[in-house]
């Protein structure tokens, strides 16, 4: 199930540069997050990504489309001991994980390091990142 997604465009050009310049494409692009559950994570029945005080996906996503620019997707595997986030162009430092169970107990809260690295794009312009975490339940 994939939920609250966006899309976001940057550019990066402007008029009389130099040849050696380096002009960026108008591009957005999505930086992937996966976090696996060590332990048994038959009791998670849901997982928000927070970025500082807000957290994904929202409870309730706004209708008018103002939050689209923060906008986090969240998918979860059939066996729920791995999720993956989809962040727009966001590639924090840490992040908090927060795990609940189906009545919305929150079971867990960690702060984790992803270890980002570029998987597409250049060093000049930027491009889609993946991070790995693993919260222990």
């Amino acid at each position: 199930m994939l939920s609250g997604l966006g899309l976001a465009a940057c550019a990066s050009t402007s008029e009389g540069q130099a040849p050696d310049d380096v002009v960026c494409p108008a591009i957005g692009w999505f930086n992937t997050l996966t976090v696996t559950l060590e332990g048994d994570s038959a009791g998670v029945d849901d997982m928000k990504l927070c970025l500082g005080e807000d957290c994904y996906p929202k409870d309730e996503p706004a209708t008018d489309g103002s939050d689209l620019a923060d906008s986090v997707g969240v998918e979860r595997e059939a066996t729920r001991s791995r999720w993956t986030f989809a962040l727009m162009s966001h590639a924090p430092d840490e992040v908090t994980v927060r795990t609940y169970d189906a009545s919305g107990t929150m079971l867990t809260d960690d702060l984790v390091a992803p270890g980002w690295r570029r998987t597409g794009g250049s060093e000049e312009c930027g491009g889609p990142h993946f991070g790995r975490a693993t919260v222990r339940l």
